[in-house]
């Protein structure tokens, strides 16, 4: 949920955001309007991804080859979810779909160091649509994790780390 505070910011505040990073996100802005053909599949194929990860028991936030290969943490990341109150959850991700309004002049926008990172197997958010809109952003470097879902941090966090520390040290902060 970061991701809407972070690009919300970034644009009504340009002069206090020194980076940014996305994370599985796009914020507020929005993949779906650039006409990229790889979105279009995505979302297209989405739905039917998501029933089948439900049908083999694996979280949508996650990817099935971290459900094989982690089935603890996988079972955690279940559990923590079970923490949180469900009753609102499906009007709320609704609610963030129809929050991504701003279109590429937007995303254009955001001079600061960006940092968009994804999983490719992503089906939360579409890997494409943070590569599209990085690819709008005068200082923007996108990352795909391969064999990862929506929470790469998560399922791949020795990878996440080093591409935020390579992030970090490239804008100087480390």
């Amino acid at each position: 949920m970061g991701g809407w505070t972070g690009v919300e910011l970034t644009l009504a505040h340009p002069d206090r955001v020194a980076a940014l990073v996305l994370s599985n996100t796009t914020g507020t802005l929005d993949f779906s309007c650039y006409g990229d053909a790889r979105v279009a599949a995505w979302v297209a194929a989405q739905p039917k991804r998501i029933a089948d990860l439900a049908a083999d028991g694996v979280h949508p936030a996650t990817s099935v080859v971290f459900a094989q290969e982690q089935p603890a943490l996988h079972a955690l990341y279940f559990a923590i979810e079970r923490l949180n109150d469900q009753t609102f959850r499906p009007a709320l991700f609704e609610e963030l779909r129809t929050a991504r309004v701003r279109g590429p002049d937007a995303a254009k926008d955001i001079t600061c160091p960006v940092l968009g990172i994804t999983g490719e197997n992503d089906f939360t958010i579409c890997p494409d649509g943070v590569r599209v809109v990085t690819s709008q952003m005068k200082n923007a470097r996108f990352v795909e994790v391969p064999v990862s879902g929506h929470s790469v941090y998560f399922e791949r966090p020795t990878i996440f780390n080093a591409k935020l520390k390579e992030f970090l040290v490239e804008i100087g902060w480390v």
